[in-house]
């Protein structure tokens, strides 16, 4: 399977749980995080299929780690790190 289209299956399932939670759920603002980046990487790997290369996994690595200037190290959320250097 392309990994675009798992990408955007990852997105329509962190929606549709963001969906079901009540506004007072405590896990809401994590899903809502999750959901924000899972946007993200949809859009960047759109931009990928038109042209701009998408850095190499250690750049990544060390620009989610704070190394690289312009970029705060990326607290948690290492499931979802994982998921996007593969």
């Amino acid at each position: 399977m392309p990994y675009l289209e798992r990408l955007k299956i990852v997105l329509s399932k962190t929606e549709k749980e963001y969906k079901k939670l009540p506004d007072t759920s405590n896990r809401k603002p994590r899903i809502g995080k999750r959901l924000e980046i899972a946007e993200g990487c949809v859009k960047a790997y759109e931009k990928l299929q038109a042209g701009i290369e998408l850095p190499t996994v250690a750049e990544f690595r060390a620009r989610a780690n704070g190394e690289r200037e312009g970029y705060t190290k990326i607290v948690g959320y290492k499931n979802i790190l994982a998921m996007v250097e593969k």
